[in-house]
């Protein structure tokens, strides 16, 4: 049955209207119980009439503008109709493979030209021979065989011949190295001490005698620069040189040194260059 005129009247007063009942009127003889209602539309009068004095100030104030805001008329767009079969054809034909690309050519940077090695300057190392021994010293200068030099001795220097010149480090230390070369004035004292050699073997075997040793004088040898003075024996008994020394230094005041002639390792001497 369809609700009368006042009936929907009715409803609409109820619905607008600031009521606080729950009770609300369906039809003339139907009532709805509705808890929510006298909530939800208590402030609706206040609501509705801020909102329709909103409405009236509006176009009060924008008047043009609101009238100059007219949306113009879109022109009709054409639409082409659509090619069915040639969109059909262009989804079933095979797809072209793309054309392989070719790899760009790696770029080639010239290695630099190897340079020959430089051989490692290492030490040299020259044996250099006295009057009957000879000792491996360190070069730090250019020698060659046979040259006069002057090496690092005991407490001072002596003079020698270059035997050999190698590079190959000894298994034993070498402490001291080679001065310089010999002048020609240090070269003549070679001639010098040769002669005080003679004349100190002499005495020194005069002097083992007087002292009973039983010892035999082979030779002696003075360091260059007096420092030092061996003495070459020959003996087949244990000998007590104490005596020995103590004399020998009251007269030549340097360091004595005794050398068994069993224990003197000879070598073969070179020629001797000329002194410059």
């Amino acid at each position: 049955m369809l609700p009368t005129i006042m009936d929907v009247a009715t409803l609409a007063i109820s619905a607008f209207s600031p009521s606080k009942t729950c009770r609300v009127r369906v039809s003339s003889t139907r009532y709805r119980h509705d808890p929510y209602r006298a909530r939800v539309f208590a402030n609706y009068s206040a609501a509705a009439t801020s909102f329709l004095s909103a409405a009236r100030v509006l176009p009060a104030i924008q008047p043009a503008a609101a009238a100059a805001k007219e949306v113009a008329p879109r022109s009709p767009v054409s639409i082409a109709p659509l090619n069915w079969a040639k969109l059909m054809a262009t989804a079933t034909a095979p797809t072209a493979a793309p054309s392989p690309v070719k790899p760009a050519a790696p770029t080639v940077v010239a290695a630099p030209k190897a340079t020959a090695p430089v051989a490692a300057k290492g030490p040299h190392y020259a044996l250099v021979g006295f009057k009957h021994e000879a000792g491996m010293y360190q070069a730090p200068f250019r020698v060659a065989v046979g040259d006069v030099v002057i090496v690092e001795a005991d407490r001072g220097e002596h003079i020698g011949v270059v035997q050999e010149i190698t590079t190959t480090a000894p298994k034993y230390n070498v402490p001291c190295r080679i001065v310089r070369h010999a002048n020609p004035t240090e070269y003549e004292l070679i001639d010098d001490l040769t002669a005080q050699e003679k004349s100190a073997t002499t005495s020194i075997q005069k002097l083992a005698e007087s002292l009973g040793l039983g010892i035999r004088v082979i030779d002696t040898e003075f360091q260059m620069d007096r420092n030092k003075l061996t003495v070459f024996f020959a003996s087949k008994v244990f000998v007590d040189f104490r005596k020995l020394q103590r004399s020998l230094f009251r007269d030549y005041r340097c360091r004595i040194w005794l050398v068994n002639w069993a224990e003197v390792r000879g070598y073969s001497p070179v020629t001797v260059n000329p002194c410059a």
